[in-house]
């Protein structure tokens, strides 16, 4: 690696900041939870979902800020033969998946209750996945399984139900 501020040492220094942020994002929320006060006659307190999602974050943030510091990270976009979604650029491309996040987080909390979860999470998910070039058969395979793994564990697992919107009294 040369030194300088070309865009590769301005991308790995962007990727080990991110990860170290995101590491320490993780640590907060890791510890946050774990003090969250038990539910009694329950296997599982409240803090229990958060202090996973804590540890994972920290642990992806370390993962990326190493492959980082080690120079292993590659482009931020890789250069494949699949073009972007709307003929767009990898920069647009970039900047309506910001925008998609944002936004629809915000749409979904919005409509969460009234759609319900199963309907509003699903469509949040498979348009990032394909403003991000994913696959479509690889983006619904991924949507169905963590769609049922989430709904599952919060249903089923930490019973906290979760709105079902225009599906009640489906299920």
């Amino acid at each position: 690696m040369t030194s300088g501020s070309g865009p590769a040492v301005r991308a790995r220094r962007a990727e080990q900041a991110f990860g170290a942020v995101l590491a320490v994002a993780g640590v907060v929320i890791a510890r946050a939870a774990a003090v969250l006060p038990a539910i009694p006659a329950q296997a599982y307190g409240p803090g229990f979902f958060p202090m996973w999602v804590g540890i994972a974050l920290a642990v992806c943030g370390v993962l990326m800020a190493g492959r980082a510091w080690l120079g292993a990270a590659g482009p931020l976009v890789s250069p494949g033969p699949s073009s972007p979604p709307l003929g767009l650029g990898p920069s647009w491309r970039g900047v309506l998946a910001i925008a998609w996040l944002v936004l629809g987080l915000g749409a979904v909390a919005l409509w969460l209750e009234v759609v319900g979860f199963l309907l509003c999470m699903p469509v949040f998910m498979l348009g990032y996945l394909w403003l991000v070039g994913e696959p479509a058969r690889r983006s619904v395979l991924t949507t169905a399984v963590a769609m049922a793994l989430v709904y599952w564990s919060f249903v089923r697992l930490l019973k906290v139900p979760l709105p079902l919107g225009w599906l009640e009294g489906t299920f």
